[in-house]
């Protein structure tokens, strides 16, 4: 699958040296966003947990527990510790983007991690700033100017 997505971008980026067009450019956007999709680990099969995404909250925790209890670093042999490790941080990301109601939502939407991480940050940017979903407008709450806070910069 992932030389089928590979050779596809290759061919968008032909395109592209011949201009650019809407359709190319947002089937490039889809391209890359599918690459990045099939790269990511499945959190899911680390954890066990065949049921994917309707795996609730309790079931998400109680497999971390017993995934962590087997596979920690200290239980390794010396000569596989630097492995354990590794595979005992990817545990740790697994549960931290699964037990999240949000960033569960984005995994299981086809988000990577560093893209959920991403979009949660520009979320909570927005919260802070007080901008409505889906718009640019500041909300100013009826105290005649800026987002509210006092420390946007020139809201």
């Amino acid at each position: 699958m992932q030389g089928n997505l590979d050779e596809a971008m290759e061919d968008i980026q032909e395109l592209l040296k011949w201009g650019s067009d809407n359709v190319v450019l947002q089937r490039q956007q889809q391209l890359q966003f599918e690459i990045r999709k099939a790269k990511r680990p499945d959190y899911y099969g680390i954890l066990d947990l065949t049921q994917g995404s309707v795996a609730s909250q309790f079931e998400i925790k109680a497999a971390y527990k017993v995934k962590a209890l087997k596979m920690h670093p200290d239980k390794a042999p010396e000569e596989t510790r630097g492995e354990a490790e590794e595979a005992f941080k990817l545990l740790g990301e697994a549960f931290d983007i699964l037990r999240d109601p949000q960033k569960k939502k984005l995994y299981d939407e086809g988000y990577d991690r560093e893209k959920i991480e991403e979009r949660i940050r520009e979320a909570e940017e927005a919260l802070r700033h007080g901008k409505r979903h889906g718009g640019h407008h500041h909300y100013h709450g009826g105290h005649g100017g800026g987002c509210g806070t006092g420390d946007c910069g020139g809201c």
